[in-house]
């Protein structure tokens, strides 16, 4: 990590479609999908291995940002904005222990912004949220293999900041993720700082 950057991974289900939110979105500086969280994290992990649902990996994006263009609090209002927080272990027709839903955090100020923006998710959901919350310093991050990595975008996808296109996944099986909705938009209009969110 360099200086004037800060990380967070998160896990919202198949991370071709988040990764490329979180490509599209201002103040992102990159991204890169991999696994994290297994039960023994040590051992290197692949996606035959991950998909099988035996390694307890879950598929993941590691967001590098500058802080002084977003927030924790914008990237982690946009994660409860994109899936369903409620749902252990699945997302929509993905189901299993590498579509759960949870946050790795890098420094406290990142699990203090979890928790704020918890709170006001969990006011507006009739079920209680069951994303995981973990310190980074305890897991090891595997990188998923290359062809994963920007997916979407190599298959065409816009990944230009700003952009509030919806993301299909699987091709053109309809919309995965809608960026284009109230409270969501604004987080992709480009500031000149991060006072400005």
């Amino acid at each position: 990590m360099s200086a004037g950057t800060a990380v967070l991974i998160v896990a919202a289900g198949c991370f071709w479609s988040v990764e490329l939110v979180y490509q599209r979105l201002p103040g992102v500086i990159s991204t890169r999908v991999g696994y994290i969280g297994g039960l023994d994290d040590a051992v290197p992990a692949t996606y035959t291995d991950v998909s099988s649902g035996k390694t307890g990996h879950a598929e993941a994006v590691e967001v590098h940002y500058d802080p002084s263009q977003t927030s924790a609090q914008v990237l982690l209002d946009v994660f409860f904005r994109i899936h369903d927080s409620t749902t252990k272990d699945r997302q929509g027709n993905d189901v299993g222990s590498q579509y759960r839903s949870a946050v790795w955090f890098s420094e406290p100020g990142q699990l203090a912004a979890f928790n704020e923006i918890k709170t006001i998710h969990s006011k507006v959901h009739v079920n209680p949220i069951v994303t995981e919350i973990h310190d980074l310093a305890a897991a090891t991050f595997h990188i998923a293999e290359d062809y994963h990595q920007q997916y979407l975008q190599k298959g065409g996808q816009s990944s230009e900041k700003g952009d509030l296109t919806q993301i299909r996944c699987y091709g053109n099986h309809g919309p995965l993720k809608t960026l284009d909705k109230p409270h969501l938009r604004d987080h992709f209009t480009p500031r000149s700082s991060a006072e400005d969110l």
